[in-house]
């Protein structure tokens, strides 16, 4: 199937590639983390714990707002618009900032009944100062996604891994697991600001021919739907932390890096959905289009599974290669669990893309609501 077609092929990479990269290296920050926890920090298992409880409930939170990016990609896509593109932003900025209170005033609360203690507490409070730029940025690289700027989110990426990881060679061993919920915090901030820069840059010599106020219902709608798939997945992996979280700070920890793990992977497939978004929505023979995408999940799945399988315990020993228990746990369940789900996972990825870009958000949210069910 992949030999044919290359112009097709072309457009595929020339937006996957770039958001490849970019959407891997956002799950990079939190493996960075964890590998500066686990092996520089005093009490790595504790450390990681406490990560694992935070990054559960912040999980619940900061990935459920990637429906500002997942509706604004079509419906930017499709108008050129720029007032709404201006109007989406503002709106995540204001939900943004709105959010970070919330997480900070119900913290206490939130995280103790997730499990966790006073580390994983001042460890969320710390992540949720970034609230701001990581609702921004979901909005940001949507609507740049949209004008057909794929390369401005791996720019951003890149600058805010180069900040996470020079701020946690500096926090991390004097500060522990909060030293790296700042490095992390601060890098997404500057990557916001690129990004807003970029989106500036990138609409500054067009010319706005609406006159009519560019209306939000259309966002607001796909949104909404988005917003309501996402939920249900975050809460079905809250639930499994609570469940692990009765086994003890080992068995914890290893399901932290088994989750940072699938994160990277999860990530970097949905840059096929990236692709898929931008590609359906414009496209003369959108069923041309998806079955191409498909093909090249399904060989990207191969390859994660084949990939993880055989790279499980070096993968681990990169994280932690302190706690002997940990790490067993963690390998076993890469290699019994993780590693098998990829080929499925991939295909969901791009599924999720195809809806999107043809807008059938109904479709997405009625089939994740059941398959949670």
């Amino acid at each position: 199937v992949i030999s044919h077609m290359s112009t097709l092929d072309r457009e595929i990479l020339n937006i996957a590639v770039p958001s490849l990269l970019a959407l891997s290296l956002d799950p990079v920050l939190t493996m960075v983390d964890t590998g500066f926890v686990g092996r520089v920090a005093e009490n790595s298992a504790e450390g990681l714990a406490a990560m694992g409880i935070a990054s559960s409930v912040l999980n619940l939170v900061y990935p459920t707002t990637n429906f500002f990016t997942n509706a604004a990609t079509p419906l930017v896509t499709k108008s050129q618009d720029i007032k709404l593109a201006g109007r989406i932003c503002t709106l995540a900025l204001v939900f943004g900032i709105l959010l970070g209170v919330v997480i900070e005033i119900s913290a206490p609360i939130v995280v103790t009944m997730a499990g966790g203690g006073p580390a994983a507490i001042a460890f969320t409070r710390y992540r949720a100062l970034s609230a701001p730029a990581v609702v921004s940025s979901n909005a940001l690289n949507g609507c740049l996604r949209g004008f057909g700027d794929a390369r401005a989110a791996l720019d951003a990426a890149l600058l805010s891994a180069v900040i996470n990881f020079t701020l946690d060679i500096f926090l991390v061993p004097q500060l522990g697991a909060n030293g790296a919920a700042i490095a992390t915090a601060t890098a997404e901030f500057a990557g916001a600001a690129l990004l807003l820069k970029r989106l500036f840059e990138l609409t500054a010599n067009i010319v706005v021919v609406q006159e009519e106020e560019s209306s939000l219902k259309p966002f607001i709608g796909s949104a909404a739907l988005t917003l309501s798939r996402s939920l249900a997945l975050q809460f079905f992996l809250a639930g499994t932390t609570r469940f692990v979280a009765t086994a003890g700070p080992q068995a914890l920890a290893a399901n932290h890096i088994l989750k940072s793990v699938y994160s990277l992977l999860s990530f970097a497939t949905d840059a096929l959905a990236v692709a898929a978004q931008r590609l359906v929505a414009t496209a003369t023979n959108p069923k041309q289009v998806a079955s191409r995408i498909f093909a090249w999940g399904t060989l990207l799945g191969l390859f994660f599974a084949l990939s993880l399988y055989l790279t499980a315990e070096p993968l681990v020993l990169l994280l932690d290669y302190k706690d002997q228990l940990v790490i067993s746990l963690a390998v076993d369940q890469i290699k019994r669990i993780l590693a098998p789900l990829q080929i499925l996972s991939s295909i969901v990825f791009v599924a999720d893309g195809v809806l999107q870009g043809a807008t059938a958000f109904r479709v997405e949210a009625s089939a994740m609501l059941f398959s949670v069910a």
